[in-house]
């Protein structure tokens, strides 16, 4: 992310609100009631054994 920071930051204010403003836009379905960004995800955990191991 800090390369990415940079080089937004380095656009000065107008690209800083244009990256924002972008942002938001692509985030919008995944924005929660409270304003979070609530991204869904699935985790899958297993361990198993064969007989007589």
């Amino acid at each position: 992310m800090g390369a990415i920071g940079q080089l937004v930051n380095s656009r000065g204010p107008a690209g800083v609100a244009a990256a924002k403003r972008e942002y938001d836009m692509l985030c919008t379905e995944l924005t929660a009631d409270d304003g979070r960004l609530a991204l869904p995800h699935v985790a899958l955990l297993a361990r198993g054994r064969r007989p007589g191991e």
